[in-house]
């Protein structure tokens, strides 16, 4: 399949990487940038969790000189690539949780952290799920530290445009709904609409999913878990079905 990949820059390589090897034609159009934000003292001495559910904090930390008083800290993440990332950076006790943040939240309800210990969750300017709300409801000291920002791109690459107008485009991937929303706007900007309708999406999360559904854009495909192999599953799938 011809393939569009949406993902920050930083993360586009690893994909298309896994979708040439796939057989896939791959074109690249970046629809997020993330930049890195200055950490404020994060007093690592009564950190009873250390939340991280996106590499991009990890990203972050890295070359901050915080981190090294940080490795020694109960830390939870979300996915593998995460959990891989935090192990390359010296973390000690990663614990990897399911594919969500409300998933990860129950699993450190489980821990049983200590009730006068913070749990700090480091994270950008869009949440998908509060921690520092859900937990300080429950009676912890919970607060959330802004690592990173992301800003949505303000049009395609001409590559990923011309390719869309020409009908050389199966299949966009969309890893995020920001990234949805954006390609949504992108391709009203562009008048693209029409060959838009004429797509398939996969689609890392039902809200990711919604902001096509809302377009009336019907050829959409949801992954089984919010992570990157299984949207690259999902994707597969989508092309034994494309070549019967």
């Amino acid at each position: 399949m011809r393939i569009l990949v949406t993902r920050p820059e930083a993360d586009c390589e690893d994909m298309r990487r896994a979708l040439t090897a796939a057989g896939h034609s791959v074109v690249i159009s970046p629809l997020v940038t993330i930049l890195s934000e200055p950490i404020p003292d994060i007093r690592a001495d009564d950190i009873a969790a250390l939340v991280i559910t996106s590499q991009n904090a990890l990203r972050a930390l890295a070359g901050n000189p915080q981190l090294e008083h940080l490795t020694s800290v109960k830390t939870f993440v979300v996915g593998p690539r995460t959990f891989a990332m935090a192990r390359e950076l010296g973390f000690r006790h990663i614990i990897e949780g399911p594919g969500t943040g409300a998933e990860l939240a129950e699993l450190l309800k489980d821990h049983g952290l200590p009730a006068d210990g913070r749990i700090v969750h480091l994270a950008g300017n869009k949440l998908a799920f509060n921690f520092a709300q859900a937990f300080s409801e429950l009676g912890y000291r919970a607060e959330t530290i802004r690592c990173y920002r992301s800003e949505p791109a303000t049009g395609f690459t001409a590559e990923a445009e011309e390719a869309i107008r020409q009908g050389q485009v199966d299949l966009v991937t969309l890893l995020s709904p920001q990234t949805a929303n954006t390609f949504v706007r992108l391709i009203k900007s562009t008048g693209l609409e029409v060959e838009a309708r004429s797509l398939s999406y996969a689609c890392i999360s039902e809200a990711t999913c919604k902001f096509l559904v809302d377009e009336g854009w019907s050829c959409t495909h949801v992954a089984a878990k919010p992570n990157n192999q299984e949207v690259l599953a999902l994707v597969n799938r989508i092309a034994a079905q494309f070549q019967q």
